[in-house]
């Protein structure tokens, strides 16, 4: 069953190191292709979007990632608003995706925040 990604990888040789495999039960995984050691770099992930602090967010918050979307070119948009949202009564629903696929970014030269790549 082929998936597409929205991944875009850097500091990657060739091939991403990994597949993605759909396992009943569990949806897709992502498989390793090599054996990797302690501290090999694996992935190297740009944020498209990040607001400061951490969620449940508030309203200039939401705001915050409204105004981010806005900025995004189409294709990201379309990438972005495909993406699951397990935050269903958020009424913002850039937020509830936002809120669902984003990971804190605890070294981040923004501060503490939160990213979300596509």
């Amino acid at each position: 069953m082929p998936i597409e990604t929205f991944w875009k990888c850097t500091n990657v040789e060739s091939d991403p190191p990994w597949e993605l495999r759909f396992e009943e039960g569990k949806g897709y995984c992502a498989f390793s292709l090599k054996n990797f050691k302690k501290g090999d770099h694996i992935l190297t992930e740009k944020p498209i979007l990040t607001v400061k602090g951490y969620h449940p967010f508030d309203e200039d918050q939401v705001l915050e990632i409204d105004a981010n979307i806005s900025k995004l070119s189409e294709e990201d948009k379309e990438a972005f608003y495909s993406m699951a949202n397990v935050f269903p009564e958020i009424i913002n629903i850039g937020a509830g995706i936002f809120m669902t696929n984003s990971f804190d970014m605890t070294d981040s030269k923004l501060g503490p925040s939160c990213g979300k790549s596509k």
